[in-house]
Order: structure tokens, then C-alpha cells, then sequence
């Protein structure tokens, strides 16, 4: 919110796992039970997601490359929470990075190969700011994002996670709400 750095701590016993259709989840679950892999569970806050978690032993990427060969998955990730909160957040595998304005295609081009990093997109009405992705699916984004704000070449880098959100119902205070023409 001011600019400071939030810590997050990444968890050792669960994953984010990422199914290509809700009709998909629960073959997949019995999959990845039976072949030892963990057990699969909706996210409180959002329980027909198509992203679950997935309780395992140890969160290590040789697990996860275990586990993404599962037909039913479109991708395995990182849980983490942040300081004060419970709720968890699933790693998306990508990060937003603004860079300097005056860096050319080519300057660009060296930064991600820097870092091992590839351009997905360029952020539209943001300028200067692309969305990038490690080049090996096992890389810590978290990390790479670290490394990136402190390069003169940027001015920010952020992990982009996804995260159940808590609907809140609003209630109508004005008397006449009823009679508005829509």
C-alpha cells in the first residue's frame, strides 16, 4: 500500500493446482490420491473454483513436475500467505515489471535474459510495464521479482497471485431504490 515490501511466506505442505474444467476435479483428485501425490480440497472462500489445493507431504518442485503430468491439470503452483492473514494466495507463474522508460527493445530484450525471464505481454494503457514469466516452470517467481526491483533497470516488480475473493452484499439504504427505471 506504501510502497514497502510485504513478506510472504511460501508453504511447505500444500500446492496450488489448476484443473481445465470443474468436471475435470474430481478424476484428477482420485488420480493424484492413488499415486500418493496428496489430497485435493476447495479453497474455503471459493469452493467452485477451478483452482484447488492440493495437501502434499513436501511442496518441492520435484512434486510439482509430478504432479502437472496429470491430464486434468492445466498447471501446478506455490501457496503462499501474507504476514497477518490466513487466506492463502496461488502463485500464477508470472510477474508485472515496470522498467525504466528510456530502456530500448534490445536493453529489454538483455533484462529478462538476465534473469531468465521471457515477455508474455505488455501491460495495455501501463506504460512501460510488461507482464514476464521464468523460463524454467520451476523458478520461483517470488524470488525473481526480489532480484528484478533491485536492478537499476526497473522501477517495480511484482508477483501477480491468484486469491479467492470474499463477495460482500450491499444493502440498497435510499427508500426509492425500488422505483428507478433500469
Amino acid at each position: 500500500r506504501d510502497g514497502r515490501k510485504v513478506r510472504l511466506t511460501r508453504s511447505t505442505d500444500e500446492l496450488g493446482v489448476q484443473f481445465r474444467s470443474g468436471d475435470d476435479v474430481q478424476a484428477g483428485a482420485r488420480r493424484l490420491a492413488s499415486a500418493g501425490h496428496g489430497t485435493v480440497e476447495d479453497f474455503a472462500a471459493a469452493p467452485g473454483a477451478r483452482i484447488k489445493r492440493l495437501r502434499v507431504a513436501e511442496a518441492s518442485a520435484a512434486r510439482r513436475r509430478w504432479v502437472r503430468q496429470d491430464p486434468a491439470l492445466v498447471d501446478v503452483r506455490s501457496v503462499y500467505r501474507f504476514d497477518g492473514s490466513e487466506a492463502p494466495v496461488v502463485s500464477s507463474g508470472t510477474m508485472a515489471v515496470k522498467v525504466r522508460g528510456d530502456l530500448s527493445d534490445d536493453q529489454r530484450a538483455a533484462l529478462w535474459n538476465d534473469y531468465q525471464t521471457v515477455e508474455v505481454d505488455a501491460f495495455k494503457g501501463l506504460p512501460d510495464v510488461y507482464l514476464v514469466k521464468p523460463v524454467d516452470d520451476d523458478a520461483d517467481e517470488v524470488l525473481i521479482a526480489e532480484q528484478l526491483v533491485e536492478d537499476e533497470r526497473t522501477r517495480w516488480a511484482h508477483p501477480n497471485f491468484y486469491r479467492a475473493a470474499a463477495p460482500h452484499q450491499v444493502s440498497v439504504s435510499d427508500k426509492f431504490y425500488n422505483l428507478q427505471w433500469h
